[in-house]
């Protein structure tokens, strides 16, 4: 699924969200950000493995949370590094962007949902 989001210092820019496996549970999420507008910085890959399934995470975040977090963790790193680059794992401390990202549809993206510090998912009533 493509998202796009617009930054002052790069203008527009992509995300690229993929899943392996069937229907994408459990396995490895690949996150593909690029600055459309300067060819010259390389795109960068991030990949998540869904560790609530092995407990170390007790709560999975949300899809829309870890494309936020992807774009906050390449704009991070182009503060960092300056040119970018690479594949990493993506790493659940960095603050998600806050930022307007829309769909490849035109909906907007939702708001990031809490990761740490959420405990396990109950059905109480």
């Amino acid at each position: 699924m493509l998202y796009s989001f617009d930054t002052v210092r790069l203008g527009r820019c992509e995300l690229e969200r993929r899943t392996s496996g069937k229907n994408g549970f459990g396995l490895r999420k690949v996150f593909c950000v690029s600055a459309l507008e300067q060819p010259s910085l390389a795109r960068r890959t991030f990949t998540y493995v869904n560790n609530a399934i092995t407990g170390v995470h007790p709560v999975d975040p949300s899809d829309d949370t870890l494309c936020r977090i992807a774009i906050a963790q390449f704009l991070a790193d182009l503060d960092r590094c300056g040119s970018g680059g690479g594949n990493d794992l993506l790493d659940l401390n960095i603050p998600p962007y806050t930022g307007h990202v829309s769909r490849n549809n035109g909906a907007r993206l939702r708001p990031a949902s809490p990761v740490q510090g959420a405990g396990p998912l109950s059905a109480s009533r």
